[in-house]
């Protein structure tokens, strides 16, 4: 969650699918006002394996529901016990960079740009984050 605050996010304002299904979930928040206002958000993934689905599917599905999810800003984060070989499959289907032990930046086959994170204890989370914001046209500026 710290990941969640350190990009902007409200820990108050966390919409968690109601449904298991992501084109129910993606209709339910293509209802929302806030998007339609402008306001981008911070789209968080748990959920890696296989990840040509899990990830650059649901990220396909919920920019077609709600395009306003196009200027938003991505981050998976993974559990290495989980998911061992989540980081040799995306390295293998698109670009992975390394930006410490536990995070990197995906570039995904096409194109699109996630924040990777691994469960850890320690590591830079603000400089990766503003790395990421700084690859998303149109989102944030950071304080500090």
């Amino acid at each position: 969650m710290d990941a969640v605050w350190r990009c902007g996010g409200d820990l108050n304002r966390v919409i968690d699918s109601p449904t298991r299904k992501l084109d129910d979930f993606a209709r339910y928040v293509s209802r929302m006002k806030a998007l339609a206002l402008g306001i981008a958000p911070l789209v968080v993934l748990t959920r890696t394996n296989p990840l040509a689905l899990a990830v650059t599917g649901a990220r396909r599905t919920l920019e077609n529901f709600v395009p306003a999810l196009r200027n938003a800003a991505w981050l998976v984060f993974y559990e290495r016990r989980e998911d061992p070989f989540f980081e040799a499959e995306a390295d293998s289907i698109g670009i992975l960079e390394p930006r410490s032990e536990y995070s990197a930046v995906w570039t995904s086959p096409t194109g699109q740009y996630f924040l990777i994170v691994a469960r850890g204890d320690h590591f830079d989370l603000d400089s990766q984050v503003h790395e990421l914001l700084t690859l998303t046209p149109g989102r944030y500026e950071l304080d500090g």
